[in-house]
């Protein structure tokens, strides 16, 4: 009796381990199933995004395509253009000089008040020559930089109430003078959210022969 209660015992142990391994390869299929479709998914987007485009290369997008393009745009080589409904450069904020005052185009200090103040309608890394800061990398600053203009001013002052370094940035001496506070009260996002723009892509060619580096471009035009 004893002896068949142990084998009863026995079997089912091996039973259940026979279950559990069933179930473990059967997550692990499911797991790597999910791990490659996600895959597939990266990779289908990034053959999308590096495609090169033809010149009728169209879309219409909002702003869930537009703001991660323009974060994209600090971490790959790629520029990009606002323009208004009739293909004229939409500002989003205006350039200043070293001091973070306000120039016009030939690089004169020019009063807040001036019509002659630039305006920049671009996302360019090199363009924009927003440098290192406190420790942060030029592109770390730059994506700051284009939260708090994308949030305007009040909203990155409640956002960042306890963080000195990020409400360092309004100040006169640094970023505060570009926010265009009368165009966009509540910062660019809330211009651009219910809008939408006709996505145009093109590309060429920075440096030499020897020394050539592709240059992606986007253009968002509103409709």
């Amino acid at each position: 009796m004893e002896n068949a209660v142990e084998a009863l015992k026995i079997a089912g142990a091996v039973l259940m381990f026979i279950l559990a391994l069933s179930l473990s390869i059967s997550c692990l299929s499911s797991a790597n199933s999910s791990a490659l479709n996600i895959a597939s998914m990266y990779s289908r987007e990034r053959e999308y995004r590096y495609v090169k485009p033809a010149s009728d290369f169209t879309r219409t997008v909002g702003i869930e395509s537009i703001i991660p393009a323009m974060y994209q745009a600090y971490e790959e080589n790629t520029e990009i253009y606002f323009k208004d409904k009739n293909g004229n450069p939409l500002p989003l904020y205006y350039k200043t000089n070293q001091y973070g005052k306000r120039v016009d185009s030939e690089g004169n200090t020019v009063d807040n008040s001036s019509t002659r103040a630039v305006t920049i309608n671009y996302i360019n890394l090199e363009k924009e020559q927003i440098g290192n800061d406190k420790g942060k990398s030029a592109k770390q600053v730059a994506a700051d930089h284009l939260s708090m203009i994308l949030a305007g001013k009040n909203n990155w002052k409640r956002q960042y109430s306890g963080d000195t370094q990020m409400l360092d940035m309004l100040s006169d001496t640094k970023y505060g003078n570009q926010l265009m506070e009368s165009v966009y009260p509540n910062g660019l996002y809330d211009y651009l959210k219910d809008k939408t723009f006709v996505e145009n892509l093109g590309e060429y060619y920075q440096g030499s022969d020897s020394t050539k580096i592709k240059k992606r471009v986007i253009t968002y035009q509103m409709k």
